[in-house]
Order: structure tokens, then sequence, then C-alpha cells
């Protein structure tokens, strides 16, 4: 055949699939004698571009032994030929563990996009986790041990190889054997993987187990972040409130169906946040409450009464920030700038949570907004910061002319307010409200 004659000549090319496709086409014209040639030559090394050879004999009759010995070539070289996968997934309680090992890390690249430190711009290939799930269905003891080692050895590239392996196999039983040593790590990297950058690859992809592990397996996982917790570390706070923001991430204006670790993360969050309310830029937990999504509007439903609580103890640490020093010091002009940054973190929070809770009471219908009413007439008369934040979302509530009616005489009551600032919300208001509702005002 001249496709034969130009194997060793320079004219041979690594595209050049004529071989596969006369294999395919018509794999009679290929004797034993021209099959072993072949075969022979995908062991030179000299031999450039053999890749296109082992993909020829793969659709040929070729013995069961040769077959898995270029299947696996093929594979370890990150090929995606289908033929030479099937080959291995069909063969793989028969292989030795070694050779299984090699084939792991390509087989992951199959089913999970690039790093993100790798990625220019969007990737458009299809993802498929289906052999290295065969895998670990056929060798799950031997795979389990292979990811221990890589998580001991202390290589950050290994620890990334075997975060990657649990993420393309994903499924709850992994994801539970491995549970304690992935959040130890994460949460205590400084000590654990003390070369690790904060943006480094091998952190995100513990983080996004860490996440997917809580969303399988939340009271469990919740139960080893709260027991790393009283270590009272920063960093361990910080990781722990990224997974529990992980855990709340969703597509704008999709459907939520709530499950238990939304519940568990959003209290988490809630009381992260108002622990150290004073620091907008440093408090990712905080930074979550920021905007109230209406996708979690359920959610902010259920959990009404943890965030008006959650709110007034904010109140308390408002008060806080201005109770004197025991050692009375002359105050300066930075102790000043930082009380009053702190005084804006605080309220700001307070607003935030506010909102959520006004989001929560609109979605309880008449009830919630009765309710929403009832703490704003409860509150005490100390609370000023608070009551202005309150009737700041009357205009939430206001969504039909029977919540406005339910809303109006409290916001006339705050229009008359003897504080500027509970009349200043109030006026806000007015002007928020739609106007289709703000027409049926009464004159």
């Amino acid at each position: 055949m001249d496709i034969v004659d130009e194997l060793d000549s320079e004219e041979w090319v690594s595209k050049d699939n004529r071989l596969e496709q006369q294999s395919q086409l018509a794999p009679e014209t290929f004797t034993n004698q021209l099959i072993e040639y072949l075969y022979d030559h995908t062991n030179k090394h000299s031999v450039q571009y053999n890749d296109q050879i082992a993909k020829c004999l793969l659709n040929l009759p070729v013995a069961t032994e040769k077959l898995t010995k270029l299947s696996i070539s093929l594979v370890r070289g990150y090929s995606n030929y289908q033929p030479a996968i099937d080959h291995i997934t069909s063969v793989v309680d028969d292989l030795e563990f070694a050779d299984v090992s090699k084939l792991v890390y390509p087989f992951v690249g199959r089913a999970l996009p690039p790093p993100p430190s790798t990625i220019m711009g969007n990737h458009d290939r299809v993802l498929d986790n289906t052999s290295i799930r065969s895998i670990y269905r056929a060798r799950k003891s031997e795979l389990n041990s292979f990811i221990n080692e890589l998580f001991d050895s202390g290589d950050l590239n290994k620890i990334r190889g075997a975060a990657r392996t649990i993420l393309a196999i994903d499924v709850t039983e992994l994801y539970a054997t491995h549970n304690r040593t992935v959040i130890g790590k994460l949460l205590r990297r400084n000590t654990l993987l003390k070369n690790a950058r904060r943006d480094d690859d091998t952190i995100h992809y513990l983080k996004e187990v860490a996440v997917n592990t809580f969303k399988k397996l939340p009271l469990n996982t919740d139960k080893i972040i709260q027991s790393l917790l009283k270590d009272k570390n920063e960093t361990v706070q910080k990781g722990a409130t990224a997974i529990y923001r992980g855990a709340m991430r969703h597509r704008y204006r999709d459907e939520i169906l709530l499950e238990d670790f939304h519940k568990i993360a959003f209290e988490r969050l809630l009381w992260m946040a108002v622990d150290n309310p004073y620091d907008r830029m440093e408090n990712e937990a905080a930074n979550f409450f920021q905007h109230p999504w209406d996708e979690f509007k359920e959610l902010a439903a259920e959990q009404m009464d943890g965030v008006v609580g959650a709110a007034a103890v904010l109140s308390e640490k408002l008060n806080a920030i201005d109770v004197p020093e025991k050692i009375i010091i002359a105050p300066t002009g930075l102790e000043e700038i930082e009380k009053n940054n702190q005084r804006s973190s605080v309220n700001s929070l307070q607003g935030a949570l506010v909102a959520w809770a006004a989001l929560g009471a609109s979605a309880k219908g008449e009830a919630g907004i009765k309710d929403f009413l009832q703490l704003y007439s409860s509150l005490p008369d100390d609370q000023i910061q608070m009551q202005a934040n309150v009737v700041a979302h009357f205009s939430k509530l206001m969504i039909d002319v029977r919540s406005m009616q339910l809303v109006l005489s409290d916001l006339y009551g705050a229009l008359m307010h003897g504080d500027a600032r509970i009349r200043a919300s109030a006026v806000k208001v007015v002007s928020d409200v739609h106007y289709k509702v703000r027409e049926n005002f009464p004159v």
C-alpha cells in the first residue's frame, strides 16, 4: 500500500488519517503480515505520529493484549479516540492498577473544563465523565487508595489531581470518603498547604469539592466545618465562609428548589455576617446579604424570624460603637473616622437584612406583611436607626392596592415622625413605590 510506504518518509504528517479510514472502509485489505508490520511501527520511537497507526489497528482483528497496549498509549496521550476509550473500559477489571492509575488524569481531563488559570475565553469542549466513572465502579477500593496517596503526598499538583478526580467522578460515596480530608486541607491551608497561593488552582478545586460535598452531605459537612471553626483562625473562617457562599451560588432568574444545604448555609452566613459587621471589604458573609435575591424569596420567608433577630443584634452593635472606653483618652481624628466607618458598615448590613426580611414578608403575602408591620411597631423607641431601616423597605411590601392599604397607616405615621431619619426613609418609600400603586394613594 502506498500509505504504508510513506510511514518512514518525511512526507507523513500528524493529521494524516488515511490509514484509519482505510481500516474502517476496507479492513480486509490488511493482512496479518501487514497488521504485524504496523504494530511493530508503534513500538519504534523513531517513527513519527504513530497515534494514527494505533487508531488504524484498533479497527482491525488484533490480539486483546495488543489492543490494550495501543489504547493505553492513545489515552495517556490525551487522545479522545472513542474505540480506545471503549476498549479500556471493557477490560479495566483485568488491568494492573499501575496501568489504570496512568489513565486517571486523562479521563478526568475529559470530564472537567480546564483549570481557571489556563482558560482563555470560553471553552466549547463536550464534557463526559462516563469513562472515569467506569474506572471508579470497577476499581473503587484501589482508586480510593490512589486518591488518598495523592492527598497525603503534600505535593500541590498531586493534591489538585486528587480533588479533580473526585469532582470528575462526582458520586456521593466518594465525597463522603474524603470529606474530612478535603475540608481540613482547605480550611487549614496555611499549615497544610503553605506554598499554595490564594488564587492557586489547587485551592480552587479543593473549594469546589468542599462545596459539592456540603450540598450532598450538608449535616455531616457542616459538623466538620464547625469543629474546625473552634480554632478561631482567620483562614479557617474565610474558608468556611467560601464553602457556605459557594453552596448559595445560582443562575440569575433560575428557579431554585430549596434543599437542606440552602437553609444551613443561609443561617451560617447570617450569623457569620453579624459576628463581624464592621468591615464590609473583608466580611464575605455580609457581602452575600447586600442584595436580596428574588430567587431566594421562599428561603427569606422561612428564615424571616432569624433575619429580624440578626438585624436587632446589629442595633446593639451600633450602640456599642459609641460606648466610651473605661480609660478615657482624647479621641483622635483617625479614631473618629474608624468609628464612622464601623457605623456605616453595621448600618449597611442592618439595612440589607431588613431588605431580606421584607422580601420574605412579601413572599408570605398578607400574613407576612402584617408580621413585618408588627415588627416595626414593636421596636423600642431608642432603636431609631433600625426603625428607619424598616420604614425604608415598606415599598417592597406595597405591590398592589390591598398591600398598600395594609402599609399606609404606618407609612403616614413615619412621614410625621419626630426623627428626621425616619421621615427621610418614609419620603423615599413614596418615591420608590411603583407608580401604578402610588396613583391609588388617598389624596
